[in-house]
């Protein structure tokens, strides 16, 4: 739960290689959070910032996040509820962008991209979003991209 003088103490991060969501993760630090679990496809894959995070005096840990699964995003909250307890923040940093020749090429590679980006932001951000219901409190960051509003020349062109 949010300290006395509201700051965020606890934080879960789906997409936890993200360098924008560590930069948050980081004010967050300074301003006293002590609890982060990183949700990441391969826990290997975050041992420098865990090792950082961990130096700074903070209790990290990860936690593995298939954004294509969505059938596991209600246990993977819960499981980094588990380990930290409450959660104040939950961070939506994770997505692919893809190159729109290979799109253009591969309409399956395209169509995962787009389950990724959309179908697992919707599936996680209602998952974390029904927990955070559940314990009464907590805010759920999602970062996008002004890629949908101003999109790319090459994206979907000819």
């Amino acid at each position: 739960m949010r300290d006395a003088l509201g700051s965020v103490q606890s934080v879960l991060v789906l997409g936890g290689n993200s360098e924008i969501a560590i930069a948050i993760v980081d004010r967050l630090v300074a301003s006293r959070c002590k609890k982060v679990v990183l949700g990441v496809r391969s826990p290997a894959s975050a041992t420098t910032t865990l090792n950082r995070l961990r130096s700074a005096g903070v209790d990290a840990d990860t936690i593995v996040f298939d954004a294509l699964d969505p059938a596991s995003h209600a246990q993977v909250i819960d499981a980094a509820a588990e380990r930290i307890g409450d959660l104040d923040m939950v961070i939506l940093a994770f997505g692919v962008l893809g190159e729109q020749s290979e799109f253009n090429a591969n309409p399956v590679a395209a169509a995962e991209a787009a389950r990724v980006n959309f179908v697992g932001a919707v599936s996680s951000g209602l998952a974390a979003a029904a927990k955070l219901r559940t314990q009464g409190h907590g805010t759920i960051l999602a970062i996008t991209s002004v890629a949908g509003v101003r999109a790319r020349a090459d994206n979907f062109g000819d």
